[in-house]
């Protein structure tokens, strides 16, 4: 019985795990994509993609056991020096849950995609944009992790 209950545990961390890379990337290509008229107006120093260093995190993914200090960061309508320092601090915050709501910059809803099930307490990854949706003008950020 008790091989049971550390399989669904096994497997609930899997899920868990492969649920917030998900989220990462659906937060993220919600933040890159943009409209045909938005693409019309916007200004190329508008999208940016950037590495950053921040808190360190260790989480288990589908890939096993993974630490580091790096954050992959990705914004739209935003400069990459704009989003950089909330990064930073957002990592060193702790995550009461997944999607729950971070304050962040003014004129922007900020939640937290991280979870505790994947052994880490810290906010290692969140987006933060307009009205549902992440729309641009946000950014969008997650452990840099190489397979």
């Amino acid at each position: 019985m008790r091989n049971i209950s550390r399989t669904i545990s096994a497997k609930s961390r899997r899920a868990a795990a492969v649920a917030t890379s998900v989220s990462i990337v659906l937060a993220t290509a919600m933040l890159v994509s943009v409209s045909g008229s938005q693409a019309a107006t916007a200004h190329s120093a508008s999208k940016c993609h950037i590495v950053v260093t921040g808190a360190h995190w260790r989480i288990k993914t589908h890939f096993g056991l993974r630490s580091g200090n790096r954050y992959t960061v990705v914004a739209n309508g935003l400069l990459c020096s704009f989003a950089r320092p909330w990064v930073v601090e957002f990592t060193h915050r702790k995550s009461k849950a997944l999607g729950a709501s971070l304050h962040g910059p003014q004129g922007l809803k900020c939640h937290s995609l991280s979870t505790a099930a994947t052994g880490d307490k810290l906010v290692y990854a969140g987006a933060c944009g307009h009205g549902t949706g992440y729309k641009p003008p946000g950014f969008g950020w997650g452990p840099r992790i190489r397979p």
